[in-house]
């Protein structure tokens, strides 16, 4: 079945796939920056679908700012607050 929404070059795709990536890799490896980002990618997939379905107005440079905005924040708070292995 084919959805118009979810189609292979749609935001909403991309953002899933990526939350979808971190939720696995966080519970394989603990990844602290996952635990925040796939939440956020997840939720921007799920506006990026209303949007893409006309069931919510959505300004795309905004929520894609707020993704990045997020990630970033998320790999610095990763990078400061983490534990790192000792070698």
């Amino acid at each position: 079945m084919y959805w118009h929404p979810l189609r292979w070059y749609a935001a909403s795709t991309a953002l899933f796939a990526m939350g979808i990536g971190c939720v696995a890799n966080w519970f394989r490896n603990r990844s602290f920056h996952c635990a925040l980002t796939a939440p956020l990618f997840l939720v921007a997939g799920v506006v990026f679908a209303l949007g893409d379905m006309s069931l919510l107005r959505v300004n795309v440079s905004f929520i894609w700012l707020l993704v990045l905005l997020g990630t970033a924040t998320a790999f610095a708070l990763e990078w400061r607050y983490a534990k790192r292995a000792q070698v």
